[in-house]
């Protein structure tokens, strides 16, 4: 394939720069109506190099902030046509695990076992299920991951310059 041009090059960096607002798909899909196949290309390429096809939601257990002991995870997925948000995944997962409930003999067993409230904490001692991975996929949800970060100290109003270090004035 023959290298893509310093126009071309430009239009690449300029539409990544529209992925993280409009979404991959949509800029692709756009580039490709303009006639741009090549540049859609590269484009697609290189933000799933970067991962900026990816959503990431915190999903925090209700009250926990206010208790002063938050649990929360990071749930992600590759953003799709379907699934650009935080709404619009958990809407999809919703079908998708309401469906290995009520396909599969895992499913159903998974959810007697949260007594009949299967959240994502219980969920994931199942992600390794074929048939839920299945599920997901007939609900366009790809590449789903759930992380549980470290906790501590550190929070969002936390300053990040060591004033004490810095020379006197």
């Amino acid at each position: 394939m023959k290298p893509l041009s310093p126009v071309d090059r430009w239009m690449v960096k300029q539409n990544l720069g529209y992925v993280q607002t409009e979404g991959l798909q949509t800029v692709v899909d756009r580039l490709r109506q303009q006639g741009y196949d090549r540049v859609a290309n590269a484009v697609e390429q290189e933000a799933k190099e970067l991962q900026m096809n990816r959503l990431e939601v915190l999903v925090a257990r209700e009250g926990s902030f206010f208790k002063g002991n938050p649990v929360f995870v990071v749930v992600s997925c590759e953003k799709t046509r379907q699934i650009e948000n935080g709404n619009q995944l958990e809407e999809a997962l919703v079908r998708a695990v309401t469906n290995w409930i009520k396909t599969t003999e895992e499913g159903k067993a998974a959810f007697q076992y949260a007594t009949d409230d299967l959240n994502i904490g219980d969920l994931l001692s199942h992600l390794d299920d074929e048939n839920l991975a299945r599920a997901m996929e007939n609900e366009d949800i790809k590449s789903f991951q759930v992380m549980q970060p470290d906790v501590c100290d550190w929070n969002y109003d936390t300053p990040l310059v060591d004033t004490n270090s810095l020379p006197e004035e």
